[in-house]
């Protein structure tokens, strides 16, 4: 990830993609299943593809929960 860095009079913090790769108990991929980035009350959604990849990008500096969730049964995580 890049420094951050001030820019006139003005501090500007990298943004940077987070991704990953949902997988079931039997290493399947999860596909169709919601990922939900939280920073306080912010949110960010994506569904995972066939592969079970996510990815979000532009996220700037802070420390997120992610969750899975199977939007049809039980959930994930």
């Amino acid at each position: 990830a890049g420094s951050a860095r001030a820019v006139g009079r003005e501090f500007v913090a990298p943004a940077v993609r987070v991704s990953g790769r949902a997988v079931l108990a039997n290493g399947d991929p999860a596909n169709g299943v919601v990922a939900e980035l939280a920073l306080g009350a912010g949110r960010l959604f994506a569904e995972t593809a066939e592969d079970g990849s996510f990815a979000f990008d532009g996220v700037g500096a802070g420390a997120y929960t992610l969750r899975l969730q199977d939007p049809v049964g039980g959930g994930l995580a």
